[in-house]
């Protein structure tokens, strides 16, 4: 049975995606669709980018990930299908694909062969995407859905800035329990000597953090704590209490790291 995700900015109440499953179940009816996430922030690709790149590797050879998320804003008006550690990600040329995969090894078609007659500008993934999800169960060949292609449109990632001794990252997500999830990995912080000690700087000043946590437990509501989560990033969080919320603390906010010398 073939797994598609999908990822959107359609809101989870929203009939878009009724639509859309049911041509994909009509199409093809033994897949399993699994709805990755329908909350991104309207237009928030970056969000959307770091979903799936946390994700993506959980599930089986040969998903197909649908990504809709800011189509309209699309001045390349390219609908793209990558193959990529052998998983197939469906979406539009507006950046998105490549904030996922990084510039690694990695196969482009430009999605063309799907009916134009049955294409609507205002819900083009009806059409173009349903196609290509079909078209890929049925062959499993990305060169059935059009041309290979590069890609137009590169976003580059936010990634930390190194110094000497510090770390300058920034906040990349923030689940709906407030906490941080930053971009600065265990790999990263661990190259510091952090043994001779640490601070972890939010606002500023205004709160550190000298300890990395293992989990939530011991500790006391409202305390503010960092921990290394399932994907090996910082994360920060305050205990039974929203910290976006607390600080004022925001997607693109800063978090530096600073290391004490010998």
């Amino acid at each position: 049975m073939r797994t598609i995700t999908l990822t959107t900015d359609w809101k989870s109440n929203s009939h878009y995606q009724a639509i859309f499953k049911g041509k994909i179940i009509t199409e093809c009816p033994s897949v399993n669709i699994v709805d990755l996430c329908h909350d991104i922030d309207a237009f928030n690709i970056s969000q959307a980018a770091f979903m799936i790149e946390q994700s993506y590797s959980y599930f089986p050879a040969q998903t197909i990930h649908v990504i809709s998320v800011d189509i309209h804003n699309n001045k390349f008006d390219r609908f793209i299908c990558a193959r990529f550690k052998d998983q197939y990600f469906i979406g539009y040329d507006n950046g998105i694909l490549n904030l996922i995969i990084k510039n690694e090894d990695c196969e482009f078609v430009e999605i063309t062969k799907y009916n134009k007659k049955e294409y609507a500008a205002s819900f083009p993934e009806l059409e173009v995407f349903s196609f290509a999800v079909s078209s890929l169960c049925k062959t499993d060949k990305i060169y059935s859905l059009g041309k290979p292609v590069e890609l137009v449109n590169r976003l580059l990632p936010i990634r930390p800035i190194m110094q000497e001794d510090r770390i300058n990252g920034h906040v990349v997500n923030i689940d709906r329990y407030g906490n941080l999830l930053t971009n600065i990995s265990k790999e990263l912080f661990e190259s510091y000597n952090a043994e001779y000690g640490f601070k972890i700087h939010l606002q500023s000043n205004n709160h550190i953090i000298e300890v990395i946590s293992y989990d939530y437990n011991n500790h006391y509501e409202g305390e503010i704590i960092a921990v290394f989560n399932s994907s090996k990033m910082l994360e920060l969080a305050m205990v039974k209490s929203n910290l976006s919320e607390a600080l004022a603390l925001y997607q693109n906010s800063d978090v530096v790291v600073t290391f004490n010398r010998l």
